[in-house]
């Protein structure tokens, strides 16, 4: 197991740096600039800021700035703040609240699913199986930006029980971690439900049967962890939607997270911020990925005996 597990680390160091010099370059490729306005600077003011951040100097030379910095932790300045930021400082501030969001997004996603999904399949054909694929279907189907409206619609301006933005107590993210974790939590009860129907019809589930298991514990306890091993592999993939998908919503919260300082980066070309975020999302996606492989190969040894 130990043998796997540095493969697997060692096997996500070409990946990171792969994610960061692809970003880098097509960053540089895309035109503009960040100190790029609809009244343009006096071209010695101009000059004086490309030469102060090396922006005068040719993209490969640039690349290797930012590569020494970086080695030595210093993701630089952002160039919307100016010297008063700099991005370290930024991600600090941003990257609890966006992994707060994140994480229990993730969970509620995770446990619901499961559980709906096994429901779904114990109950299936039945009205309880058609009701649960119907809200799957619904759940999957609605955008995030018209949930989140219905959510705040509802539970903010109707029932005033959840403030409808910012970021100040539990309740603040009660809506913002529903409205993320939606999409996510009917695509895993869709794929447990269909696993479970397959597994169930396995020999050594109708032994179980027979033998005299009642049928809530041949589902939970001898299906469920054989049915897992799709839902695993959906893990990573999930990961990167509820990554992607925070950005709209913490706009539409007002949620200080990292989501809206990749979008205004982007939008101000804040070169190295852009990179920094970047970098911090590449580390959370390699990551998921990572301890997913690691739980793939506990639930299935033959991945082991293979590897």
């Amino acid at each position: 197991m130990l043998r796997l597990f540095i493969k697997r680390i060692l096997g996500t160091i070409p990946t990171f740096f792969i994610i960061l010099t692809l970003t880098f370059f097509v960053m540089k490729a895309i035109p503009g600039g960040p100190f790029d306005e609809e009244r343009a600077l006096p071209p010695e003011v101009k000059a004086s800021i490309d030469a102060k951040y090396h922006l005068d100097r040719p993209v490969y030379e640039q690349y290797y700035y930012y590569l020494k910095n970086f080695v030595k932790g210093d993701l630089g300045h952002s160039y919307r703040y100016g010297e008063d930021r700099k991005v370290t400082d930024i991600l600090m501030e941003t990257f609890p609240v966006s992994a707060i969001l994140g994480f229990f997004s993730l969970l509620i996603s995770c446990l619901f699913g499961f559980f709906f999904g096994a429901i779904a399949a114990y109950y299936r054909d039945t009205w309880i199986d058609k009701l649960i694929l119907l809200f799957s279907v619904s759940g999957i189907s609605i955008p995030n930006f018209l949930l989140a409206s219905l959510l705040i619609l509802v539970f903010s301006m109707k029932l005033d029980l959840f403030p409808p933005a910012l970021w100040e107590n539990w309740k603040s993210a009660v809506l913002p971690v529903l409205t993320l974790s939606l999409r996510p939590l009917c695509t895993v009860l869709r794929l447990v439900r269909s696993s479970l129907l397959e597994v169930l019809e396995e020999d050594y589930i109708r032994t179980a049967t027979a033998k005299g298991a009642n049928s809530p514990r041949v589902l939970f306890i001898h299906a469920l962890k054989n049915a897992l091993i799709p839902v695993v592999s959906m893990l990573g993939p999930m990961t990167a939607s509820i990554v992607t998908g925070s950005f709209v919503v913490e706009i539409i919260f007002a949620v200080p997270g990292m989501g809206r300082h990749f979008i205004t980066a982007v939008l101000d070309r804040d070169y190295t911020l852009i990179m920094g975020l970047t970098l911090v999302y590449g580390i959370v996606l390699i990551g998921c990925n990572f301890f997913v492989d690691l739980a793939y190969e506990w639930i299935d040894p033959r991945i082991r005996v293979e590897s």
